[in-house]
């Protein structure tokens, strides 16, 4: 009799625990309520909601929030680079509660660039020891990248000819920008002679610094170009952030300008 009852109660156990452990993760419910966009360098609302959807209260709880690299948290009029993974400790839970959690961020990176932010609810219902976790995630589209790049270089150069090539940038934002480089690429043919400001790195990289809002600037860059009659080249520019340490490069935004060769209207040639 006795080993019958030992595995009934076994048998009750194991059902018990499938039952249970399957159902983990149903007593809470979590959401991020935030937009679906955002403009780049804009302070952005994370507001996370966590409901307790069960019959216990739900204890110990945890928040860990994994952010896009580059994210900046922003208390106040402050803003800092963030550590990728933001964990924030909140309340129990009883029966039926919520309660809501803001992160406020600036997101940064190319126009309609695709941003994930992860979500984990950890959490110990009352009854037992054992923790269990809900996550949850949404993509936030960069919708605008309020950096402009600017060229004043003329549509048309001669082969052989000493060109002055202005790029001017503006941040037309109402928060400033950290870390900010302009970084120029120059086409086969171009040789780099000079340039005011002069390059951080080699000779097609300049450290901006902090932007400040609605701050602007102008870099003049001197050099000769060759090419074949007709021939069009492109410069290519753009503003990001740059490595020194790893030599990446993370551009928020590039454009580019052409312009043709053309052979000089009077030459002498022995």
């Amino acid at each position: 009799v006795l080993p019958a009852v030992g595995a009934a109660l076994i048998a009750l156990g194991a059902i018990f625990a499938f039952l249970f452990i399957g159902m983990r993760g149903q007593e809470a419910d979590v959401q991020i309520l935030s937009s679906d966009s955002t403009e780049a360098g804009a302070v952005f609302t994370i507001p996370i909601v966590v409901r307790n959807t069960s019959r216990t209260t739900l204890r110990e709880g945890e928040i860990a929030i994994m952010l896009p690299e580059g994210t900046y948290l922003h208390e106040g009029n402050q803003s800092a680079a963030s550590p990728s993974r933001v964990v924030k400790k909140i309340e129990d839970l009883a029966p039926g509660g919520q309660i809501t959690v803001e992160l406020p961020v600036r997101l940064f990176g190319r126009e309609q660039e695709e941003q994930k932010i992860d979500v984990s609810y950890l959490y110990r219902p009352e009854s037992i020891r054992a923790k269990f976790t809900v996550r949850v995630s949404k993509t936030i589209i960069i919708a605008r990248v309020p950096l402009t790049l600017n060229w004043d270089i003329p549509n048309t150069l001669s082969r052989g000819q000493e060109a002055e090539i202005k790029v001017s940038y503006l941040l037309n934002s109402r928060l400033s920008m950290n870390n900010i480089a302009l970084r120029v690429e120059y086409p086969p043919g171009f040789s780099f002679l000079s340039a005011d400001p002069k390059p951080a790195f080699e000779d097609s990289i300049w450290n901006l610094g902090t932007l400040q809002p609605l701050g602007e600037g102008i870099i003049t860059i001197r050099g000769k170009i060759t090419g074949e009659e007709g021939e069009v080249k492109a410069f290519r520019g753009g503003l990001g952030v740059f490595n020194e340490f790893t030599k990446n490069w993370r551009a928020y935004n590039e454009t580019s300008k052409e312009i043709s060769i053309t052979v000089r209207p009077l030459a002498v040639e022995i």
